[in-house]
């Protein structure tokens, strides 16, 4: 029986925990980034963190660039007329503002200088199919 290959494009499901999002929790494939496709106009560093440390994403920019980096997954296995919840964690050493494109809907959080926070956004049932940070 052959691996499978994180960075092969597949037909997505629903995984065994209920998680739309593949490697949500940076464990898989080449630098951690396994599903993930990361554009990086910026040249920001980009990383995951160790496991100690929980294998969270961490992008360092100079600067005030905007849209600096993306990291999208496509081909979610959103069901046609079924709304969503996604949920995910930040934290910053800075003020700062994101944009979450999520199914096509935007979403605008804020975050102050070493706070983490969590956010939850409820997406709506005609969402398209992919999901793009």
């Amino acid at each position: 029986i052959k691996d499978a290959d994180p960075n092969e494009k597949e037909v997505k499901t629903v995984l065994a925990n209920g998680n739309y999002v593949y490697n949500g929790c940076f464990q898989e494939g080449d630098k951690h980034l396994g599903y993930w496709t990361v554009s990086n106009d910026e040249n920001a560093d980009i990383t995951v963190t160790p496991f100690a440390d929980g294998r969270r994403l961490k992008v360092v920019m100079d600067g005030d660039e905007k849209s600096a980096v993306v990291i999208s997954q496509e081909e979610l296995a959103f069901a046609s007329g079924t709304p969503y919840r996604f949920s995910f964690n930040v934290e910053s050493d800075a003020d700062n503002t994101m944009t979450v494109n999520i199914g096509g809907h935007a979403y605008t959080v804020d975050i102050k200088a070493n706070e983490k926070k969590d956010f939850a956004v409820e997406i709506p049932s005609n969402c398209k199919r992919y999901y793009k940070s």
